[in-house]
C-alpha cells in the first residue's frame, strides 16, 4: 500500500529503498486547515508561541488558494505587510523554506510529510507515513497499534480501521488521489548515496 512504509531491495552491489506514499496521506500545503498546519506544527516541536506566526505565513504564501478552499478572504489579524507572501499555490516543497519564520530544521522535520501537488483537506491515515501520523499528535503506541491494523487490513483486503483524529477537527479525511510521492534511495558498498 502507498503509505510511505520502507520497502527494501538488494540490487547487485548495493541496495535500495523505496517508499510510495499516495499524496491524500500528506499534508496539502495549499489547502491545509490552520488546525491541520498548527498540529503539525506542534508535534515537530514548534514552540507554542512561533506555531500561530508560522501557520499564518504559510496561509499567507497560498491565501489565493486557501481563499477558493474556505470560500473566505483569508484568517483574520494575518499581517498583510510580509515580504515573503507570495499569493498564490505552492507549487513545491522546497518553497516552504521561503515562508517568513521556516527555519532549516522546521523545514527538514516536515518536509516527508507535505505535499504540494494535491488539493485534498486533511489527511488520509490509511496513506500516512507512521511518522506524520506521530507528528499529528499520535502516541507512539497508538500509531504502531493502527499500522499493524492497517497493514493486516491491506493483506486480506479488508476496508482501514478508522482512526480519530488526536487533537481538533479537519486532520484526518477519508480522500484518494492518483498522485504519489515515490523516495528511492540508492546506497553502493563504496559508500555512495543517491536519493
Amino acid at each position: 500500500p502507498p503509505n510511505g512504509d520502507p520497502h527494501e531491495w538488494l540490487f547487485g552491489d548495493g541496495r535500495l529503498r523505496i517508499e510510495v506514499t499516495n499524496a491524500n496521506g500528506l499534508v496539502s500545503l495549499n489547502t491545509a486547515s490552520p488546525d491541520l498546519l498548527k498540529a503539525l506544527f506542534a508535534g515537530v516541536g514548534v514552540e507554542t508561541a512561533e506555531q500561530d506566526a508560522l501557520v499564518d505565513a504559510v496561509l499567507d504564501w497560498s491565501e489565493a488558494s486557501q481563499q477558493q478552499q474556505f470560500g473566505g478572504s483569508g484568517a483574520g489579524g494575518r499581517s498583510k505587510a510580509r515580504p515573503a507572501m507570495r499569493k498564490a499555490r505552492f507549487e513545491s516543497i522546497e518553497e516552504l523554506q521561503q515562508v517568513e519564520g521556516m527555519t532549516q530544521t522546521i523545514y527538514d522535520r516536515i518536509a516527508d510529510g507535505v505535499t504540494a501537488f494535491s488539493s485534498h483537506v486533511g489527511v488520509n491515515p490509511e496513506f500516512a507515513p507512521a511518522g506524520l501520523l506521530r507528528d499529528l499528535g499520535l502516541d507512539e503506541r497508538a500509531v504502531a497499534d493502527y499500522v499493524a491494523s492497517r497493514t493486516r487490513a491491506a493483506t486480506d483486503g479488508s476496508p482501514p480501521p478508522p482512526l480519530s483524529p488526536p487533537s481538533g477537527e479537519g486532520v484526518f479525511s477519508g480522500g484518494r488521489t492518483p498522485i504519489y510521492h515515490i523516495k528511492v534511495v540508492a546506497a553502493l558498498e563504496s559508500g555512495t548515496t543517491v536519493t
